[in-house]
């Protein structure tokens, strides 16, 4: 038994193949025991990162796609003369810098805080593995729904409620700051306008900076919100539910403390409706947008919340079923919460 457990060993980490091994073929080769298992963990840990090598560069290369869409992508031009006395888009404007949710307080929030909230449940249980895959999903899903906002909002180009007070029109004109007016629609106009819609800035102001995009539908803010702290709620959730020292604990505490992320992204998405920046339906379709995207991307690193915790990588590269011979769940002192 044993000298067939190094030679395993050996043939995986000399070939660097992450998958099942093929010179363990029976249920013979199971280790009978945690100290056994402890010899295969290092080379299971290796063959579960390099399982999720591929995706972090797919990921990182939705998030390029994403942010050269956000500023690059050619907008939709919606006739405007019917819109301009549509009370809608006549709410007063709000300076970024005032608004309720800036977007260096968005970095904070809907990035850098969940890095936080899932690198603290490692103190619970570390595992070098868990965290691997339960950040590449949280980071997956912000760079997919970044690179589909961009596009609706490209496709789109709905304005928003403050665009008359940032167009400042004046005979027939858009005198307000370049910068402003590209915020409340989308970007400057590629051609010159028809009299029945917006014109570009007077010629007083200088071209609107192509890099400056903005538009009301969906809401960028909400979407990326519930993009990131949705997908820590449903981390916390399978982690609360499936932990042995909880069992007996209470629920009330955990349903709480998994909501508490949800409720965060939801207060985000109703600043965007108090600043007069989104309407309601952009802030209700970026949730769910955001949401839809965070379960798609818990899925494919974690089972359903109620059948288990652990990144299905531990189960995809394990060489065998991951039992002991008494039934229990080997991976129960690493996954315990």
């Amino acid at each position: 038994m044993a000298s067939m457990v190094w030679r395993t060993r050996n043939v995986v980490m000399a070939t660097g193949v992450a998958v099942v091994m093929a010179e363990v073929g029976s249920r013979s080769a199971v280790p009978s025991s945690d100290s056994d298992f402890r010899l295969f963990r290092m080379d299971l840990l290796k063959r579960g990162v390099q399982y999720g090598l591929a995706d972090w560069v797919t990921t990182f290369i939705i998030a390029g796609l994403g942010l050269c869409a956000e500023k690059g992508l050619a907008p939709f031009e919606h006739e405007l003369g019917p819109q301009l006395a549509d009370p809608r888009i006549s709410y007063p404007y709000t300076p970024n810098a005032q608004s309720h949710c800036p977007k260096s307080l968005l970095i904070a929030l809907a990035f850098i805080l969940p890095l936080v909230l899932i690198a603290s449940t490692q103190l619970l249980a570390p595992s070098t593995l868990d965290l691997n895959h339960a950040l590449l999903g949280m980071i997956s899903s912000l760079s997919y729904t970044l690179l589909l906002v961009a596009l609706i909002k490209a496709a789109v180009g709905r304005l928003r409620p403050d665009f008359l007070a940032r167009c400042v029109l004046v005979d027939g004109a858009c005198t307000g700051v370049p910068h402003e007016v590209t915020e409340g629609r989308k970007s400057a106009p590629r051609q010159p306008l028809e009299p029945s819609r917006c014109p570009s800035p007077a010629p007083q102001h200088s071209p609107v900076p192509r890099s400056l995009r903005g538009a009301g539908f969906p809401s960028g803010h909400t979407a990326l919100a519930f993009a990131s702290l949705s997908f820590v709620s449903f981390y916390w959730a399978a982690k609360l539910l499936h932990a042995p020292r909880l069992r007996h604990s209470g629920s009330l505490w955990r349903a709480t403390l998994v909501a508490a992320p949800c409720v965060l992204a939801l207060m985000i998405g109703l600043s965007r409706i108090a600043d007069y920046w989104h309407h309601w339906e952009d802030v209700t379709v970026g949730s769910v947008l955001g949401t839809a995207t965070a379960y798609t991307m818990y899925r494919l690193r974690f089972p359903p919340i109620a059948e288990g915790a652990e990144p299905l990588a531990a189960l995809q590269v394990a060489p065998w079923p991951l039992k002991s011979r008494s039934g229990d769940r080997l991976y129960d002192g690493e996954y315990p919460v």
